[in-house]
């Protein structure tokens, strides 16, 4: 008996604790695969966001938001007028700048649409609808700032550190939740009907 015993090797420390981590590893595949898709995009859109036409593209972005707050402002009765990237009036001038500019929420959302295992037909609507979302968001956080600016100036560093950040947070994933849901189904509703 003692012979028998000596036989058999011992499995070694490791090996239950590498079968654990290979089983989770295949049960967890499918969200392993969206983090590292996720990861690779991006890192793909940031390092494209940093290139000169890029930069030059989004300076004409800010501009276009400077003037279309400037416009909501004047419609809603505050007096402004837009000069580049700054919204002004007698009481108080705001410039939008680049981190005002919705494009860190832009480049997470995307990328979590993209990296999404869903068919490329499903992710266009969700990235033309979310831009075109964090977009208007972002212009009525201007306004809405530039207004805080005009009657209440003291609240202004707490609007624009605490609150906004939270909302177009807030905002960007129910954008993402809502499109995931919708390209689900739509993905599935049309894997059926084929």
């Amino acid at each position: 008996m003692k012979a028998a015993a000596k036989k058999r090797k011992a499995a070694p420390a490791g090996s239950s604790l590498t079968k654990s981590a290979r089983e989770w590893m295949y049960t967890q595949r499918p969200a392993l695969l969206f983090a590292g898709r996720f990861v690779l995009w991006v890192t793909a859109l940031t390092a494209l966001s940093l290139t000169a036409p890029f930069q030059h593209l989004l300076h004409g972005y800010l501009g276009g938001i400077a003037r279309l707050a400037s416009g909501l402002l004047n419609r809603l009765g505050i007096d402004s007028h837009a000069n580049d990237v700054t919204v002004s009036s007698a009481r108080y001038a705001l410039t939008v700048a680049e981190s005002c500019s919705g494009l860190e929420l832009m480049l997470f959302l995307f990328s979590t649409i993209l990296a999404f295992p869903i068919a490329w037909r499903w992710k266009w609507p969700g990235i033309a609808v979310g831009a075109l979302l964090i977009s208007l968001t972002n212009l009525i956080r201007v306004a809405s700032l530039f207004a805080v600016g005009v009657y209440r100036p003291a609240a202004v560093e707490m609007v624009h550190l605490e609150i906004w950040p939270l909302g177009l947070v807030v905002i960007t994933l129910v954008c993402w939740l809502v499109w995931m849901q919708w390209a689900t189904r739509a993905g599935a509703s049309c894997l059926h009907a084929s």
